[in-house]
């Protein structure tokens, strides 16, 4: 009969290494592998929300501007796009869903600055049938070097 340790074998180099421990500790905090994804999906939480990692696309030249960013998750009639204020403001709210596994609602935010000079009354908006919604505006033409004559009233 072979005699088996309960305890996990390590390389040495594992063992008396002064960091051990902490790497333990940090394996240990990925807790969520149990309950908050489905068992199919095995990445650690941290690593599945890369913020600024998604499809975001901000264009600005000298008389253009346009910004892409992919909505493919949501309907037409789910999303708003809106000026406030000088801003761009997008929305989109998903109703409640059900499934088999629970209920689910999706809702986002994104306001951008618009830059100086746009013609706010011409900025459109298009949605793609990938689900890339696209806004452009033009920039206001600016009167330089052009003369204007004022003429003199008398009174």
């Amino acid at each position: 009969m072979t005699s088996r340790s309960i305890l996990p074998r390590l390389p040495l180099s594992h063992t008396f290494s002064p960091f051990f421990e902490n790497r333990r500790f940090f394996e240990d905090l990925d807790f969520d592998r149990s309950f908050s994804r489905p068992y199919w999906h095995d990445k650690p939480l941290l690593e599945s929300q890369k913020f600024g990692e998604g499809y975001d696309e901000i264009k600005v030249s000298d008389d253009s501007f346009s910004l892409s960013f992919d909505v493919s998750h949501f309907e037409p009639s789910e999303l708003k796009v809106n000026i406030i204020d000088g801003n761009v403001v997008i929305e989109g709210c998903h109703d409640e869903k059900i499934d088999k596994f629970g209920s689910i609602k999706r809702t986002f935010v994104r306001k951008y600055a618009l830059p100086q000079n746009i013609a706010e009354e011409d900025v459109i908006s298009e949605l793609s049938k990938d689900g890339i919604l696209t806004i452009e505006g033009k920039k206001k033409m600016v009167n330089e070097g052009k003369i204007r004559n004022i003429p003199i009233n008398r009174k």
